[in-house]
């Protein structure tokens, strides 16, 4: 076999390879990992009470250093695809659990799973359609377990109960929570599965590639407490 049959076979391997690889990682690729905020300190904040001699906030905001992420199982791995834009508030329950609301609302242009055509194909219209459904939405309904009283770098679990909004369906729909208060901030890990068809998603399978009809979401949220000037400000 001459040498330049030799180098074609060469060169046209070496494509196909580029071209595969391109084409896994455009389905299946994960460049995103969660990282959980309940491991994370707040430096260079102020601490608002280190006991519970002193009452703690009612409002809170949800921070920037928030994030809601989507997770899709393979048959090949798990992406993870992370919306980085997320706002909101959260009045945080009597020692009774009586008097709570939340609300969330996720910038679903702000997605970012590692791959920018992936990202741009998701946005289109058979997937999230986020040209006419630009958010996603979270409120509050029912909260169950929430601890009695919030104590300094104790982790807590509960849950909560409300209808999320995707692409202009709404489901009821329920986060396992953990939550640790730092003495600034009240950092939530939360934990859902929804399905694809609940909220008239198309699933994205590929020829190399299945996919789970179960979407994971994880939130990652900091709250951030509301100063009581800006809050009587906004009531009035």
């Amino acid at each position: 076999m001459s040498k330049k049959v030799w180098s074609g076979l060469i060169i046209g391997m070496f494509i196909i390879g580029i071209i595969g690889y391109v084409t896994y990682d455009y389905f299946v690729g994960n460049h995103v990992q969660i990282q959980s905020v309940l491991g994370q300190s707040h430096e260079g904040a102020a601490t608002i009470s280190s006991t519970m001699d002193e009452a703690i906030p009612t409002e809170w905001r949800i921070g920037e250093d928030s994030s809601v992420f989507f997770s899709v199982t393979t048959s090949k791995e798990k992406v993870n695809i992370e919306a980085s834009e997320v706002t909101g508030n959260w009045i945080i329950p009597d020692r009774t659990g009586a008097y709570t609301e939340a609300a969330a609302t996720v910038q679903l242009d702000s997605i970012d799973s590692g791959n920018s055509k992936r990202d741009g194909h998701i946005k289109e219209s058979e997937y999230l359609d986020v040209a006419q459904f630009p958010e996603a939405t979270f409120e509050l309904t029912e909260l169950s377990g929430w601890t009695e009283e919030l104590r300094l770098n104790q982790l807590f679990e509960f849950s909560v109960v409300g209808d999320l909004t995707i692409r202009g369906e709404t489901n009821e729909t329920e986060f396992t929570m953990k939550g640790i208060w730092d003495g600034a901030s009240i950092r939530l890990d939360g934990l859902a599965s929804i399905v694809f068809d609940d909220f008239g998603v198309k699933k994205p399978d590929s020829v190399i590639s299945s996919m789970d009809e179960e979407i994971e979401l994880s939130l990652q949220l900091v709250l951030e407490p509301v100063d009581q000037d800006e809050s009587a400000e906004a009531a009035g």
